[in-house]
């Protein structure tokens, strides 16, 4: 299994949308590819998606820290219902701080 970087889409989100302007601005793209990209940036450009967006990778890097411990072949079931424990603990107590941070973020990148 190739390793998912949740980082990536968020450092990289100015690229993508540089990406989907070219593609729905370029004339020698057919109109398909052009209507696709214009959707697709309509949905990436908006409130929910780039407050969502950091959100995500905070959670989805925790989750894949201990998926990564889970692919172990030396990782007994203890240890892995520790982790998936501990996950849950992680989202109890710190739940509330990734949505202040997605907030944050979000509201800077919608100012951006």
């Amino acid at each position: 299994m190739t390793p998912w970087k949740p980082s990536v889409v968020c450092t990289q989100i100015d690229s993508v949308v540089d990406a989907l302007e070219h593609l729905q601005d370029n004339a020698c793209e057919n109109s398909d590819t052009r209507a696709d990209a214009g959707i697709l940036l309509r949905n990436i450009l908006t409130y929910n998606f780039l407050v969502l967006l950091p959100f995500w990778r905070s959670v989805l890097q925790t989750i894949n820290r201990i998926q990564k411990k889970l692919q172990d072949p030396k990782m007994n079931f203890r240890d892995a219902a520790d982790d998936i424990l501990g996950l849950k603990e992680i989202m109890r107590t710190r739940g509330e701080q990734f949505c202040v941070d997605a907030m944050q973020d979000g509201m800077k990148k919608c100012e951006e």
